[in-house]
This record gives structure tokens, sequence and C-alpha cells, in this order.
């Protein structure tokens, strides 16, 4: 049995660029309201100048990957074999290729952090945990594969995998609760 996710570099470029473009938009927007509000305190023009810089070193970082992807030319791929765990990359710089025997891992786990007085979230965490103890620390890049996905076609295969959902109140951490008790983040 051997299953396969692929994610071509063609579609990866495409994310990155929507992405670049979408900061392209903010920063023009940013700096488009800055132009226009010309009786503003100087350190609000600062401040607004400031975004618009960051929105512009956000397009350039997005346009750079897309470069990147497309130059590239292969696909992410993602093999699974009876006996093993293949994550091949064609950017070293933004995921690195590895290979793992499947009998060398004890889990697979999903950590989210819920900021409750908060807005913002951060992206879910994904870790292998290995039999020695160790474990490895996979970083999710919306434009690459999905841990997600591997990690679900593993358990399929019988690997452990456990979600959690940390819930943070006022910079403390709560009791882990097991994920799928209140929201499958599907």
């Amino acid at each position: 049995m051997t299953i396969v996710i692929e994610k071509s570099a063609h579609k990866a470029a495409l994310s990155s660029l929507l992405s670049a473009t979408m900061a392209f938009l903010a920063g023009l927007v940013v700096c488009a309201f800055l132009w226009y509000s010309i009786d503003l305190p100087y350190i609000v023009q600062i401040v607004i100048g400031l975004i618009t810089s960051v929105c512009f070193l956000f397009f350039l970082t997005y346009l750079r990957r897309a470069y990147s992807y497309k130059k590239a030319g292969h696909p992410w791929r993602v093999e699974i074999t009876s006996t093993e765990l293949i994550w091949s990359s064609p950017v070293p710089q933004v995921f690195s290729s590895f290979t793992i025997k499947l009998s060398e891992i004890r889990q697979l786990i999903r950590r989210r952090v819920d900021e409750l007085e908060s807005d913002s979230q951060d992206g879910p965490e994904y870790r292998i945990e290995f039999n020695d103890g160790t474990s490895q620390l996979l970083r999710y890049d919306h434009d690459t594969i999905n841990p997600d996905r591997v990690f679900e076609v593993l358990a399929n295969s019988g690997i452990p995998y456990t979600k959690w959902l940390i819930r943070k109140r006022h910079g403390t951490e709560e009791n882990p609760v097991p994920d799928d008790r209140i929201f499958d983040w599907k």
C-alpha cells in the first residue's frame, strides 16, 4: 500500500503570488491613506509609513517565495508506504525533506493554542514523537502540503494521532483538552 499526497510547484507559486498581491494591495491602501491625509501628526505619519514598509516587505517575501517555487518546478510530495514516511520538498529553505520508518513513530501530535481574550490565533503545531523520546516539529506553510492530511492518513494506518487544544487566558496556560472533545478543526 502506497499513498501519495502531492502539491505542484505551480499551485504553490500561485498561492504565494496571491499572498503577495494581498500584501501589495494592503500596502497600497495604507500608502494612499498617508498620501491623502496631509494634516496628520508626524507620529501618526511615521506609524503609517512603518506599516506601509512592512506590507511591502511581506510583498517582496511572498514574491521571492513564489519565484523559488516556480523555479524549483518539482512538486511537494509525501509518500506513505507500509514501512516509511517519505516527505520531499523541492525548496529546502521552506521545508527540509526527510524519510522516517513508521515503526520508529510513537505518536503524532497536533497542538493548537487558543487565546481566549484575543482575536489572534496561531496556527497549529505539528509534531512527530519517536520511540526513543525525541521528536520532530513540522512547520506548516500554507503554500505546501498540510501536515494534518498526512497525519490523518498515518492515523488510519494505526499510528496514534492526538489533537490538543490549549486555551490561554491572560498569558497563563490552562489544562490541555483533547481537541476532538471541543471542535473538529477540519
